[in-house]
């Protein structure tokens, strides 16, 4: 009995110390976790949330008031949509990688595999009316509807550098030039065997776990064929947007809960800043507002993993804990709303996550707030006539 009793706390002790040094579990498969330096760990969201150390001056939780589209329920995992240029229909991509054609009110008109591998995340049609898209796995796919196909367009740099985890992209009115992330510089997305999908998800919690901020924002120029790297060393790019006026390119940094820009033209082409900080979720997608300014997706609250990230123990047994404190994890719906210079607006909340949770990007589209749902199932919108 008083073997046990000092057996046990020994055990955990010599347990704690080796686990920073064992293998993580797929999909980071033969790594081990990493420091990660103070002035990032500073950057994590705050946990818990609070709507006092949110820093926006208005919190409503006009979420809890969204609607979902009734036809287009069965559709799991659109993590974005794209409205036509007359406003008439949608177009979605599901987690398995079919696209589905949807009029206005949600009513899908066809649905149809197009050669996708991965799980698909951000896509945008063209000026020609080609669907570019963000391959988790292939990389940044092109297809043109008027011949049914689809083909590679980039996943290396010009060096042969290969890409991975490609995210989102934000395409040029003026020159076609795709902007575009790639979230990781590991192939880590891991794939969901009950699902049958590749889960973008665990793949960028994981990240978090492994600590490398290792992601990069992009550029495709259609006319040479090559990549140019904007920006790297990001804790997980994500969204991504162009101004209206595309002088510069904001991409969201998830675990630095911050947007960065990038400048394009004028007197700072070349440079980089903090176009907003601080945000009180983990942003993920980012898209122009109607009116100036734009939307951002916050697509979970912090959680104890970013309150304790500082330690490799935690974060190691995290890792090896994952599909048990998945239950604990808590879900919520959040937008934040930021003006045409970054400030701080307002945010939307739906903090419980009854009605919307998992929003991985906004979109308006015409009087509505389209939501793009990463985990679950169907599609919500919120009228904007609840934000008058």
């Amino acid at each position: 009995m008083v073997l046990r009793v000092f057996l046990v706390p020994l055990l955990a002790f010599i347990m704690s110390f080796l686990l920073p040094f064992v293998s993580l579990p797929t999909p980071y498969a033969g790594l081990t976790v990493v420091d990660i330096p103070s002035d990032r760990l500073a950057r994590l969201p705050a946990f818990p949330f609070s709507v006092q150390r949110s820093g926006f001056p208005v919190v409503k939780p006009l979420l809890l008031n969204a609607s979902r589209f009734a036809g287009l329920a069965s559709i799991i995992g659109a993590e974005t949509m794209v409205a036509s240029d007359d406003g008439k229909g949608l177009t979605l991509l599901d987690r398995t990688g079919v696209m589905h054609l949807a009029t206005a009110d949600g009513l899908i008109v066809s649905s149809r595999h197009i050669g996708i591998v991965g799980r698909p995340l951000g896509f945008a049609y063209d000026a020609q009316g080609r669907l570019v898209i963000c391959d988790s796995v292939a990389g940044l796919l092109r297809f043109d509807p008027r011949i049914s196909s689809t083909e590679i367009l980039a996943n290396t740099l010009s060096d042969g550098t290969p890409l991975h985890f490609i995210n989102d992209l934000s395409i040029s009115k003026n020159d076609g030039k795709i902007y575009f992330t790639s979230s990781v510089a590991r192939p880590v997305v891991s794939w969901h065997n009950s699902g049958g999908f590749f889960d973008t998800m665990h793949a960028a919690k994981m990240n978090l776990i492994h600590g490398e901020p290792s992601g990069r924002l992009l550029m495709y120029d259609p006319a040479t064929k090559r990549v140019e790297q904007l920006l790297d060393g990001l804790f997980f790019s994500n969204g991504v947007a162009l101004s209206p006026s595309e002088d510069f390119v904001l991409v969201c940094e998830t675990y630095g809960a911050r947007v960065m820009r990038v400048w394009l033209r004028g007197p700072y082409a070349g440079t980089f800043d903090v176009f907003v900080e601080g945000l009180p979720g983990y942003p993920d997608g980012i898209a122009s507002r109607d009116g100036g300014g734009y939307w951002v997706a916050l697509i979970n609250p912090p959680n104890a993993l970013a309150w304790a990230a500082g330690s490799r123990i935690f974060r190691a047994m995290a890792a090896h804990l994952m599909p048990l404190l998945e239950l604990f994890v808590k879900r919520w719906g959040c937008i934040a709303e930021l003006s045409p210079d970054g400030d701080k607006v307002a945010l939307l909340t739906d903090i419980t996550g009854d009605r919307v949770q998992s929003i991985a990007s906004v979109h308006q589209h015409g009087r509505r707030l389209i939501l793009g749902n990463l985990m679950g199932a169907g599609v919500s919108y919120l009228a904007l006539k609840e934000l008058e």
